[in-house]
């Protein structure tokens, strides 16, 4: 085999990697947290409209506790099976863990000393995730993962505009839709990242 022919080959097998890492880390991150947060954004509702009597603190705790223990379990689980995490993978993860920290501090605190009101939760969780969606599309130069960022800054704004009970359900939809579909979409790519490597 010539040099050339064995310079691509090693640059196909890196780029292979490269999205197996991104939809390793993404995949199914995306669907774990899409899952409780979509949860939560519902049972928040269905309080609001006096359904269930369950404190927002509670329903809050639980899920965002839910959401960090299947973190670690995913991680660990990937560190156990020695799944390799390209460096762009682990500051996609990286980014996510700053975000999601910044995002629990600021909405428990927030809320709990009364300096952000709950009716903007909605409208800034959905800005805040578009930052996050940005930066993991632009680390793995996924093109359309980048520019879902810009349906959810655009989503926040009108939320921010015209706050209500009712952009808890709106933001539910908006996780299921904008969330956790892309994370099957990288678990998809991740598959055939795979089975590609394996061919070649």
């Amino acid at each position: 085999m010539s040099t050339k022919a064995q310079q691509d080959l090693a640059f196909i097998r890196e780029i292979m990697d490269e999205s197996r890492s991104f939809a390793t880390v993404g995949g199914n991150h995306f669907i774990i947290w899409g899952g409780v947060l979509s949860v939560a954004l519902l049972t928040t509702w269905l309080r609001a409209r006096g359904v269930v009597e369950v404190s927002p603190l509670a329903i809050w705790l639980v899920c965002i506790g839910a959401g960090w223990v299947l973190t670690a379990l995913l991680i660990r689980r990937q560190r156990v099976l020695a799944l390799t995490v390209h460096p762009s993978g682990r500051q996609i993860r990286g980014a996510w863990m700053a975000l999601g920290i910044a995002m629990t501090l600021t909405f428990f605190l927030g809320t709990l000393s009364g300096t952000i009101a709950l009716a903007a939760i909605p409208g800034l969780s959905a800005a805040f995730t578009g930052v996050g969606i940005y930066i993991n599309g632009m680390l793995a130069r996924i093109g359309w993962l980048r520019n879902l960022a810009f349906a959810w800054w655009a989503w926040g704004a009108a939320m921010l505009c015209w706050p209500g009970v009712y952009n808890y359900v709106l933001l539910a939809a908006l996780m299921l839709a904008l969330y956790v579909v892309p994370g099957f979409v990288l678990n998809s790519m991740a598959t055939r990242a795979m089975a590609a490597r394996v061919a070649a």
